[in-house]
């Protein structure tokens, strides 16, 4: 499985840098809890960083993410690139936003029967983020997954093809 290969560590050292390439930003960091729905239902965690630059004039930007949901039998985790596009701020409260992106989607069973592998995936969603106090808002969050062929019955590896997963997190913006 690509935890391996993206640990949590990798991703979180990526998106600190991406916040910190771009000078002339508007920035965000969110960690958010959730579930997937995936052939069941599934908790979730995860953690996102975004940058949106000032020549976009703050409504759009991108942001990478990684998520890792689980079940009694089954581990799934998705890293992606998306792309957002995002309202100004309503009434000093509330942000509405639009995201679709690309990444990597891997599942893998605990007991070893079923299989496991990666696939290509793509995904679209939106949601709103809330302002709360200073810097913190309340983010709410919607994503169709879209996955690339998902093996076949010799390997075992099935996966279903559109997995959806909502989430509420707190992001910093800065």
């Amino acid at each position: 499985m690509f935890q391996e290969r993206f640990p949590v560590f990798r991703v979180a050292a990526l998106c600190l840098g991406l916040l910190t390439v771009a000078s002339s930003a508007g920035a965000d960091a969110t960690v958010f809890a959730g579930a997937l729905a995936s052939g069941g239902m599934r908790s979730t965690i995860g953690a996102s960083g975004g940058v949106f630059p000032r020549e976009l004039f703050g409504i759009g930007g991108f942001e990478l993410e990684y998520a890792r949901a689980r079940n009694n039998d089954t581990i799934i985790e998705t890293f992606g690139v998306n792309l957002l596009f995002q309202s100004t701020v309503f009434a000093r409260r509330l942000q509405v936003y639009g995201s679709m992106g690309a990444g990597v989607y891997g599942e893998t069973t605990a007991d070893g029967f079923g299989g496991s592998g990666e696939v290509g995936s793509g995904n679209f969603g939106g949601g709103m983020k809330i302002h709360l106090a200073g810097p913190l808002r309340l983010r709410l969050d919607y994503r169709l997954y879209v996955l690339g062929h998902a093996g076949d019955a010799s390997t075992g590896f099935v996966l279903h093809k559109h997995p959806q997963r909502s989430f509420v997190g707190f992001a910093v913006a800065f």
